[in-house]
């Protein structure tokens, strides 16, 4: 005999791959009641929508629009909030929330990226209940994996995804129960922030080491818009490159080509040597490779009109 679902009745509100890997952990149980799910894309090129859309339909269960989710959410309704970049009214004791760090560090937009920047060697995922404050919530769990450098993003969303599956089999151990899961509060003294971003974040500083500029390059790239940088006015989109041998520059200028080695650059940095594999145009996509000048400086800088 079929043991009966939860009692609980349950609202998901899924965006992009971590919505869908924890949409299909909750849709494996035969013990939670799924009241509805709330769906949005992660941009044009999302095949995680239509992914989460054919296991609703398989599933039976009911969709519902991003602005009509709050007529959905009772007192007695959990809501689980995977990838969710809207803010969700609701009872904040039966509000869950999965937040892309391992709390209470890196509170607010953008953790996994300012992780891989700063070069961190833990990633993770951490469930928490709502909150007043951004991320300040009861902690439920957190699962965390060990990364190695370079990474892309990519790659590391793939791997935090494994945690998204964790948390999700740990949430599903108590709410099949028709329990909500424990939790402690966060220790307040170890919080930290990342802070949002917008497209001026996607710059070059090439007065920073080669290291910081490598895991920059790699922690903007596909599903976001790449790093940027100028050279000889035109704006480039940096895709690929890598840090090579330092050399002992005396009049050493961040952005200055050093030389051209098979039709890549390598670029003088604050610390270090960058050299640059991939790059293209902005304005025709065309690839800026392989260069010939070498009397070229790449710049977080454009052009200046003169009057």
């Amino acid at each position: 005999m079929t043991p009966p679902k939860s009692h609980e009745p349950l609202v998901l509100c899924i965006l992009g791959q971590k919505g869908y890997i924890v949409l299909r952990e909750f849709l494996n149980s035969k013990y939670v009641n799924i009241k509805c799910v709330a769906l949005e894309s992660d941009g044009a090129n999302d095949p995680y929508y239509q992914k989460s859309l054919n296991l609703l339909t398989l599933a039976n269960v009911p969709l519902v629009s991003r602005t009509n989710i709050l007529s959905k959410l009772s007192s007695d309704t959990i809501c689980i909030a995977v990838g969710w970049r809207w803010l969700i009214s609701h009872n904040y004791a039966r509000l869950i929330v999965i937040h892309d760090s391992l709390l209470p560090k890196y509170r607010g937009f953008n953790p996994l990226v300012t992780a891989l920047i700063q070069g961190d060697a833990l990633i993770g995922a951490t469930a928490i209940y709502g909150a007043k404050d951004c991320d300040q919530g009861p902690i439920i769990t957190q699962f965390s994996r060990a990364i190695n450098y370079p990474i892309k993003i990519q790659e590391a969303i793939d791997i935090i995804c494994e945690t998204y599956k964790d948390i999700a089999s740990h949430l599903l151990s108590s709410l099949e129960k028709g329990l909500l899961p424990l939790s402690a509060p966060q220790d307040e003294d170890e919080a930290t922030f990342s802070i949002w971003r917008d497209e001026s974040d996607y710059f070059l500083d090439w007065s920073l080491s080669s290291d910081r500029l490598k895991r920059q390059i790699d922690a903007s790239g596909f599903p976001y818009s790449g790093s940027k940088s100028y050279l000889s006015g035109r704006l480039l989109t940096i895709a690929d490159a890598r840090v090579e041998q330092d050399v002992s520059i005396v009049n050493r200028a961040p952005g200055k080509i050093l030389r051209i080695v098979e039709g890549s650059p390598l670029v003088i940095c604050g610390n270090g040597i960058l050299r640059i594999d991939k790059a293209y145009y902005a304005d025709n996509q065309q690839s800026a490779l392989p260069l010939r000048s070498l009397r070229q400086r790449f710049s977080s800088v454009g052009p200046v009109e003169i009057s």
